[in-house]
């Protein structure tokens, strides 16, 4: 059975497409009217925001441009890309531009909720009038999703959170031990072919985030260096509903710590701690699947790139303080 390609929804049939971002538009529209009313249902409400923003806004753009027929790993990235640009700078615009009109929080719910779902219905109907007529989705075929490899890969990121929960709670790190034994093990079958190249970049991605994860979730709190800072800066912000920019702190002109974090901590309900503990983790994991795109081109060598981000990813810097 063929399944269309998420990863490239900005290939797929418009009205196809077109009917996903309604299904979710109208998901979204649902989960704030509840916000409204303080009802919110657990994970799956803050999933759908989610999905919502880092993903949604970057696929109409993408159609917008007409930027077709790349890759999954290329059309995701671009797109996540485009969507964050897309959060950040919408954050921005509300900041400066709605107290001209007498709005003095504009980094709260309801101004951001109006700006990013009208944002959203703008790229649609410009995605309409653009790319109505593209149509070349590609497909996934279910053996493969539900082949035993895959599924043992797709285990491995749950061994990192409840690993890093039995740490907090009892301070028992014999779950984390077997998960760095499972990777060590993962390494091995690329290497000696157990595991077939298409499945190369998804291992790559189980790696990455099953690391990330295991390092940003083993506190209760966020912890490390610069992001004892950015956490400051970016709860000032959700403090006080606005961002000072004439603060003297460079941290404090970039964009992706003071608006990123508070507006996905705004829409999905998700207190900031975990925003930077869950959420960007998230997307900074996906920065191996693009180093390993780049190893391809250099080398035309799937095993090759992939033990290029392996050894990447191997090293603490990664998954520790680059975090």
């Amino acid at each position: 059975m063929l399944l269309n390609n998420p990863l490239q929804m900005n290939d797929w049939k418009f009205s196809w497409f077109i009917k996903l971002v309604i299904v979710i538009q109208i998901l979204m529209l649902v989960v704030m009217g509840l916000d409204l009313k303080n009802f919110t249902i657990p994970i799956i409400s803050p999933l759908i925001v989610f999905f919502y923003l880092t993903f949604i806004p970057g696929y109409l753009i993408l159609r917008i441009l007409k930027i077709h027929e790349m890759c999954s790993v290329t059309s995701l990235l671009y797109a996540v890309s485009l969507s964050i640009l897309s959060v950040m700078l919408l954050g921005f615009s509300a900041n400066t531009l709605l107290p001209i009109i007498g709005i003095s929080n504009p980094i709260t719910f309801i101004p951001l909720a109006i700006i990013v779902n009208v944002y959203v219905i703008i790229l649609a109907i410009l995605s309409y009038f653009r790319d109505k007529d593209f149509s070349s989705p590609s497909f996934i075929d279910t053996d493969v999703i539900l082949s035993p490899v895959f599924l043992f890969l797709c285990l491995i990121p749950f061994m990192a959170i409840f690993g890093s929960y039995a740490m907090n709670l009892s301070h028992n790190n014999i779950i984390t031990m077997i998960l760095l034994a499972l990777i060590a093990l993962i390494f091995v079958l690329v290497v000696f072919d157990r595991i077939p190249k298409k499945l190369y970049l998804f291992t790559v991605w189980i790696i990455s985030i099953s690391l990330i994860y295991m390092s940003s979730l083993i506190f209760p709190y966020v912890w490390g260096w610069d992001i004892q800072n950015e956490y400051y800066l970016a709860n000032l912000v959700l403090t006080y509903s606005h961002w000072n920019y004439m603060l003297p702190d460079a941290y404090n002109s970039m964009l992706s710590i003071v608006m990123l974090g508070p507006v996905y901590s705004i829409l999905t309900h998700i207190n900031l701690d975990y925003v930077l503990k869950i959420i960007i983790p998230f997307i900074f994991s996906l920065l191996p699947l693009g180093l390993y795109k780049i190893f391809k081109i250099q080398t035309q060598d799937s095993k090759i790139s992939f033990m290029s981000v392996f050894l990447f990813i191997s090293f603490n810097t990664f998954y520790i303080e680059l975090l």
